[in-house]
């Protein structure tokens, strides 16, 4: 229970101060679309997951064959990813202006990975190993936040912040 709260709050403060950077840098205007394209990609998690990461987690902890269970969540994440995507994507096209679009379907793919990892993640909490999944997703925050801190003072705007979403998250889906 202390792993899983303290990756919770982790991942929690880690978009605080992530906003925070996002703001100082850039400013209100940039924020807003900062602001509009996490909302917008974090709106579809939920379609992504489907208790997906939760069916893993009681069927690790259960004894269930572990290559048939993520077989069957990846088959289903994978399926649905290319329409999340699309309708992230349409979504920053139709309320967004073309650079937001970009950041939407930047985040929109972090979001994707992000996904895929937390269901690799959800594994190690089945086999009540959080501490793995808790060191997990520190690492990927120090990288977030690092890659930002680095991009924002290299005078990055709202593309390079949706660059390190992209790369953080994919480097967080290829370790899990």
């Amino acid at each position: 229970a202390i792993y899983l709260t303290i990756e919770k709050a982790v991942h929690v403060l880690g978009g605080l101060l992530g906003m925070v950077m996002v703001a100082r840098a850039l400013g209100g205007d940039t924020l807003a679309d900062y602001g509009f394209a996490i909302s917008l990609t974090a709106f579809f998690i939920p379609f992504l997951d489907l208790g997906m990461n939760n069916r893993i987690i009681k069927s690790v902890a259960g004894g269930a064959d572990l290559a048939t269970t993520l077989n069957v969540v990846i088959a289903y994440k994978m399926t649905l990813a290319p329409v999340v995507f699309g309708a992230m994507f349409l979504g920053g096209v139709v309320w967004g202006e073309s650079h937001v679009s970009v950041a939407v379907a930047l985040i929109g793919l972090s979001t994707i990975a992000m996904s895929m990892g937390d269901s690799a993640s959800s594994v190690f909490k089945g086999l009540h190993r959080s501490h793995i999944s808790c060191w997990m997703i520190t690492g990927l925050t120090v990288l977030l936040l690092g890659s930002l801190a680095f991009s924002l003072h290299a005078g990055g705007g709202l593309a390079a912040v949706a660059w390190c979403y992209a790369g953080s998250r994919l480097v967080y889906c290829v370790i899990a």
